[in-house]
């Protein structure tokens, strides 16, 4: 069996202006003390339940492209990457920067973000793609998403295929 440590907030005890080097810490805690993963969330804000709303709040691929680079051995993930945040093309990409960087340690994990949507709605930042009643992307859209980006990144453009492409 492994263990994984997820980072679910930004809040530490010291300066938020240290919220970097306190999650470095932790993620290199985690890796010295044998966990396998360590993962942050991808959100625009803290999720209601863990914090407040306002509290301080780190973009999750550019934290995860800097621990990939000061780590070694921990495998490093986003716990589930919302479509609607981003354009699939640039999601995919980022992932294999990231996997690059860390030599082959990211973990993808990808969703349709309905809580991504309503966060996106809230700061009154437009939500890529189309909207289900759950909020997120539609099945078929999220599919054809996911095939993207698992696509062969040995090639330097993945044929897309499908009616949303």
């Amino acid at each position: 069996m492994k263990f994984g440590l997820h980072n679910p907030s930004w809040v530490f005890d010291s300066d938020p202006d240290e919220m970097f080097e306190e999650v470095k810490r932790k993620a290199q805690w985690a890796e010295s003390h044998g966990f396998a993963m360590f993962s942050v969330m991808d959100h625009f804000v803290q999720m209601p339940g863990i914090g407040a709303i306002d509290e301080p709040f780190m973009e999750s691929w550019t934290t995860l492209a800097a621990l990939a680079a000061v780590t070694s051995k921990i495998r490093l993930a986003i716990l589930v990457s919302s479509v609607s945040f981003r354009n699939p093309a640039l999601l995919a990409k980022m992932a294999a920067n990231i996997d690059i960087i860390s030599r082959g340690r990211l973990t993808l994990g990808i969703g349709a973000g309905p809580r991504g949507r309503l966060q996106a709605v809230r700061l009154g930042v437009p939500a890529y793609g189309g909207a289900h009643p759950g909020g997120g992307r539609s099945d078929p859209a999220h599919e054809n998403d996911v095939a993207g980006q698992t696509g062969d990144f040995s090639r330097r453009v993945f044929p897309g295929s499908g009616r949303h492409s």
